[in-house]
């Protein structure tokens, strides 16, 4: 729960025997995830989950991938590996996802994504944008208690060129050209000096 109580005095928040741990530090992807054999990523976590019905627990840590929602697999971070998977608030499971931190798509049963620092780098390919959570067709999902953070979108593209402006208008008749020097002198001879 979001108060970080034990309600069940299983010795964890939640219920141990519903729950597929990760841990960033020490898990283990070929493992099976439970308290004593964590996984280390949040995927490989979700689809032992989603194959059990059970939940995930996630370790203090950072995580370099997309998160990718599964039908009905809750996503509960803040818990500390090393200290008997107490849960704290002091500290986050940080996502740390490519384009996007986190993808849902058509999850229409209820999950919980609770506690977590969801974030995405900065897009890089021309026109292309950063997004922390991408839900699409999705229904029932509550985040709770998250920090998410999108990274910067990339430069656009460049533009087009315009088209051709039409010709200007004719300009009007020029001056008679006249000799400067000799404006006001009234001979064939000119002045100069000596």
């Amino acid at each position: 729960d979001i108060e970080s109580v034990d309600a069940n005095c299983d010795g964890i928040d939640g219920d141990v025997d519903l729950a597929i741990f990760v841990d960033a530090e020490e898990g283990d992807d070929s493992g099976f995830g439970g308290i004593f054999d964590p996984v280390r990523t949040i995927n490989r976590g979700v689809e032992l989950a989603a194959e059990s019905g059970k939940n995930v627990y996630i370790g203090v840590g950072v995580y370099p991938e997309t998160v990718r929602l599964a039908q009905g697999v809750s996503l509960y971070g803040g818990y500390l590996p090393r200290a008997g998977w107490a849960r704290t608030r002091d500290q986050m499971s940080h996502i740390v996802g490519e384009r996007e931190g986190m993808l849902g798509v058509g999850i229409i049963t209820e999950l919980e994504v609770q506690r977590l620092h969801i974030t995405s780098a900065d897009a890089t390919t021309t026109g292309e944008s950063s997004y922390g959570v991408v839900l699409t067709d999705s229904a029932l999902l509550t985040l709770r208690d998250n920090i998410i953070e999108a990274g910067r979108g990339a430069n656009g593209e460049d533009g087009r060129d315009g088209t051709p402006g039409s010709n200007g208008a004719p300009g009007i008749a020029g001056l008679d050209a006249q000799d400067s020097s000799n404006i006001f002198q009234d001979c064939d001879t000119r002045a100069g000096g000596q």
